[in-house]
């Protein structure tokens, strides 16, 4: 998962955060999970992608994180 920040315009010029889940299969196949558009990006905007990703079936994820490279 990672959030991408975009300026939209609705009434007036605001940024948006955009979370985005993509799931990689046993496969090695790519899935995009979901996008989810929230104010601001912090723990609870997490939590709340995690719980829909269960809810629509996702199990036992096997996790996995790249550290950055400097």
């Amino acid at each position: 998962m990672d959030a991408v920040f975009f300026s939209l315009r609705m009434e007036t010029v605001r940024k948006e955060c955009v979370i985005f889940a993509m799931g990689i299969r046993e496969s090695g196949n790519y899935e995009i999970l979901g996008f989810y558009m929230n104010p601001v990006e912090n723990h609870i905007a997490y939590r709340n992608v995690l719980m829909d990703i269960h809810e629509r079936g996702v199990e036992e994820p096997l996790e996995g994180i790249d550290p950055p490279t400097c």
